[in-house]
């Protein structure tokens, strides 16, 4: 016995709209991770913190008087939030939808000096280089946090 399946022609549209909103949704949960990341937590860096200004030390390794609130990262680790500037600059944005319709989503770091960027992400360890974008999109916990937000989008 012959059948035929016609598929509504509105389908393909809407399983594209959803989708577009699984991707989104784990684009987002990009960018929580990375902001996770960014935030204060334990570093094991040096601390130009308050004991160096009640010393009188003002003026220690370059930092001309400016005083860090919590102790930096060190190498190898994320970098230490010190005045939220990171952290509040990590955003999500959509891109567009390419010509073989893949859903573009960005996160980043928006709004903030490109050579400090450039340096953090990019430079040497002993030049100040502390990966956090590259990092942090390379986490299982990531990855992991993506895939349960997918999964929690209702279609």
């Amino acid at each position: 016995m012959p059948f035929s399946v016609v598929l509504d022609p509105k389908a393909i549209t809407r399983i594209e709209q959803q989708l577009e909103g699984i991707v989104g949704a784990s684009a987002g949960a990009g960018a929580i991770e990375l902001q996770k990341s960014l935030s204060a937590g334990r570093r094991s860096g040096i601390w130009y913190g308050e004991e160096k200004a009640r010393q009188g030390i003002l003026d220690f390794e370059g930092f001309k008087g400016f005083i860090n609130p919590r102790r930096s990262s060190a190498p190898g680790e994320f970098p230490q939030e010190q005045t939220g500037e990171l952290v509040g600059a990590v955003s999500l944005g959509f891109i567009g939808t390419t010509s073989d319709q893949v859903f573009v989503h960005e996160v980043g770091v928006f709004n903030v000096d490109v050579d400090k960027l450039v340096t953090l992400e990019f430079a040497a360890p002993e030049d100040g280089g502390r990966p956090f974008v590259s990092k942090s999109m390379a986490r299982t916990q990531t990855h992991r946090e993506m895939r349960k937000v997918a999964r929690m989008v209702d279609p």
